[in-house]
């Protein structure tokens, strides 16, 4: 049988899909764009544009992550969407600390060394 949601509960679906599944995506393409960045970094001598790579996506992270503890917060009676969000939050704090730990080693090493 076809049921008609509400516009209310689409968005929050829609929250709590972006909040599961965007920290993972926004990391592996973070990832394959450093990735693909090293010999330019190199050629300038410089990694500050993978780092900067690296915050906006940490931002992005971050943002995905409060979505996720936004759906957390609302009362109703839907335990699938209240699931998806705990798994967003967690996976939004996974991603965020792998982020970090990126960052940090590129600030240590250098994008020439070998």
């Amino acid at each position: 049988m076809l049921q008609i949601t509400k516009s209310a509960d689409t968005r929050e679906d829609f929250h709590a899909w972006l909040g599961m599944l965007g920290p993972p995506t926004i990391w592996l393409t973070n990832f394959e764009i450093i990735y693909a960045r090293v010999l330019p970094a190199c050629a300038i001598k410089s990694n500050i544009w993978l780092i900067i790579t690296s915050l906006i996506a940490l931002a992005l992270i971050a943002g995905c992550g409060f979505l996720a503890i936004r759906e957390l917060g609302t009362p109703g009676e839907n335990k699938a969407r209240r699931f998806m969000a705990q798994v967003g939050v967690m996976l939004a704090s996974l991603f965020t600390l792998v982020t970090i730990a990126q960052i940090i080693a590129m600030l240590i090493n250098d994008p020439c060394s070998t």
